[in-house]
């Protein structure tokens, strides 16, 4: 069993982690790395990050690099649609055939459940982005959010972000005034993007 080698990827929007085991169950390996959404990045340059990562991974349990994985568990943001996933697993073997024997490709939302429940639940993700899904037991799916930032992510880091500089622009052109003083939320975001004024 030992020769047995699994990988697992995490991914979201803008990081993403990959850990290997072999068949006992023992990590050999854990690697984070970049952002693995293909509708942000392409499918392309999604690919590539996920090749690097597993490379690397494999560098650092000291595998060869030409033997592929048994098999790669992918829940990676934007995998909601199972003609993508296809054509990612299809496009993985074509252009990385050393990466990996078999692949499964999921939601990362489907990821979170399967991670610490056997019979469906609910997860919310409110990471850059934000998703919700239901799996019940019966296998039936609901989901609601996951829109990406222009068509509302509310409660997510990319909204709560854009709302706090929205409100300092509104009350410094005196167009809205916020129920509490903006201060601290100005001058940090003055200290992020390394600027003095608007």
């Amino acid at each position: 069993m030992a020769s047995i080698i699994l990988g697992g990827i995490e991914g979201g929007a803008t990081h993403s982690n990959l850990v290997l085991f072999n068949g006992n169950g023992e990590k050999l390996a854990q690697v984070a790395g970049p952002g693995t959404n293909h509708w942000i990045l392409g499918m392309e340059e999604c690919q590539k990050r996920i090749n690097k990562m597993v490379e690397q991974a494999k560098h650092e349990a000291k595998l060869p690099s030409e033997k592929p994985l048994n098999a790669l568990g992918m829940s990676l943001s934007g995998c909601e649609q199972e003609e993508t996933n296809k054509q990612l697993k299809e496009e993985l073997q074509k252009n990385f055939p050393m990466l990996s024997s078999n692949y499964v490709v999921c939601s990362d939302t489907v990821g979170s459940i399967a991670a610490v429940l056997e019979n469906g639940g609910i997860v919310l993700i409110a990471g850059t982005g934000s998703n919700c899904l239901l799996l019940n037991p019966d296998g039936s799916v609901h989901r609601c959010g996951g829109w990406g930032h222009i068509m509302g992510d509310e409660g997510a880091a990319w909204w709560i972000s854009h709302k706090a500089i929205k409100i300092c622009f509104d009350e410094q052109d005196n167009f809205s005034q916020p129920p509490h003083p903006t201060q601290v939320v100005w001058k940090s975001v003055q200290e992020h993007y390394k600027i003095e004024t608007r």
